[in-house]
């Protein structure tokens, strides 16, 4: 197959939908040799924040001179972006050749009858079996893994972690995880493993008190940001922020992160306080260097500044939250743009109530995606404010910029197949078609 075709058969799988459970995991596991088994991992699950944490312990740990993996989702533009290598995308032609080689195993499981006729992987259980037989045949040092949703049941769930990393817990995914924080962050809690070690961000007293009773329950040795160390800030401005930090054994003064939003302090003293957790002797030059080098992408993302353009893939209240606290703070005397795009199973009620006060001008907008919410819905719920329509984010983007003057705010929102098609759009301004099928 073509590296499309590929591509094509990869996302027809998303017809299969979210599967929560580990057996199809596991199945493939076994197909494929149990390749998880085959590297140190680093596991992290969270509502908000997991995906800077694992992008900042990835840097910091390959500054530090260690092979190491990185799988996160969704992807912004390409699926390569899922699976990394010390920051080297996965090659077309290894997407490929995995897949064809997993498609291979089940096919043969199907012919000796091993009664998996009925199985068939969904899109996540499949690229997780991908990422897994990559890292292992790449002998790398340690993966660092990131969640694609919930914790207990997530495909991910199934290697068996040197230490497990939780981020702050919030709303979101109600109809898998539940509805309350309580049952959201015991979800959450099922990366605990027996005799572990966890590291938790700051979280609030719901889901604080399940991480210690789990953390009990399974005899884990416990470590949380703002007991065991803490991140005292210095400055933060759109280019990141400069904190102090005051760990286990370690202190540093004056770190830098080059990602904006002073929530990011939080994000980086837990990455920090996970590598103190497994012992791991990084000096301070890695640690700097690994913390300055952290990209990712599409969070408080600058992308222009004549005018100012930011792309945020703000998809619950509590980022949203987050967003408009950045945007207040940096840019309280400018008006502010929204271009917003939500998926239809989120709290668009609660999205919309964080950022419409601050916004001067709106406009609704809808990713390429079977989950994407119609604008038309959106409005109806955006009562004192005027907001135009426009389909599709390109054409959104450019009448953006044609109403804002030199010194407007553009903020891209919503949801982070929003903010990927945004990006391809800046990638490629000419370009009709941003992206072949569905992200995942």
């Amino acid at each position: 197959m073509s590296y499309q075709d590929t591509i094509n058969y990869l996302y027809n799988l998303q017809k299969y939908g979210i599967k929560f459970g580990l057996e199809n995991t596991n199945k493939l596991m076994s197909m494929m040799d149990n390749p998880h088994l085959k590297f140190n991992s680093i596991h992290i699950a969270g509502t908000n924040g997991k995906g800077s944490v694992s992008a900042m312990l990835a840097s910091v740990l390959q500054e530090a001179g260690y092979k190491v993996g990185l799988y996160t989702s969704p992807h912004l533009i390409n699926f390569t972006e899922r699976i990394r290598i010390n920051g080297k995308e996965i090659s077309e032609d290894k997407v490929i050749e995995l897949t064809d080689e997993i498609r291979s195993r089940l096919s043969a499981a199907e012919a000796a009858d091993c009664g998996d006729r009925e199985f068939t992987p969904t899109f996540f259980e499949f690229t997780t079996t991908m990422a897994f037989t990559y890292f292992a045949e790449n002998n790398i040092d340690i993966a660092v893994i990131e969640t694609g949703l919930g914790g207990r049941l997530d495909s991910t769930n199934v290697i068996k972690p040197l230490i497990s990393v939780i981020t702050p817990i919030d709303y979101d995914h109600k109809e898998f995880l539940g509805d309350t924080i309580s049952a959201i962050a015991n979800e959450k809690a099922g990366v605990i493993k027996e005799n572990g070690l966890v590291v938790s961000s700051p979280q609030c007293s719901e889901a604080e008190k399940i991480i210690w009773e789990v953390s009990q329950i399974r005899d884990v040795q416990l470590f949380v940001v703002g007991k065991d160390a803490s991140a005292a800030e210095i400055g933060c401005d759109i280019d990141g922020c400069r904190f102090d930090y005051k760990g286990i054994e370690n202190e540093f003064k004056n770190l830098l992160i080059p990602l904006a939003g002073r929530h990011q302090i939080q994000n980086a003293a837990t990455a920090l306080l996970a590598i103190e957790a497994l012992g791991l002797k990084i000096n301070e030059t890695a640690i700097r260097k690994g913390l300055n080098k952290t990209k990712w992408p599409g969070r408080l993302e600058i992308v222009s500044r004549e005018p100012m353009i930011i792309l945020d893939g703000a998809h619950n209240p509590a980022a949203a939250k987050r967003l408009r606290e950045f945007l207040s703070e940096n840019f309280h005397n400018k008006k502010i743009i929204l271009v917003l795009g939500i998926l239809s199973d989120k709290d668009i009620t609660g999205i919309i109530s964080e950022l419409l006060p601050i916004a001067e001008n709106i406009i609704l907008t809808k990713p390429d995606y079977y989950r994407a919410s119609d604008p038309e819905r959106i409005k109806e719920l955006v009562k004192n404010h005027s907001a135009a329509i426009i389909s599709n984010i390109p054409d959104a983007i450019m009448h953006a910029k044609e109403i804002a003057m030199p010194d407007d705010i553009i903020c891209i929102t919503g949801s982070l197949f929003t903010v990927g098609e945004a990006k391809a759009f800046f990638s490629n301004p000419s370009s009709t078609k941003l992206m072949a099928g569905l992200r995942g």
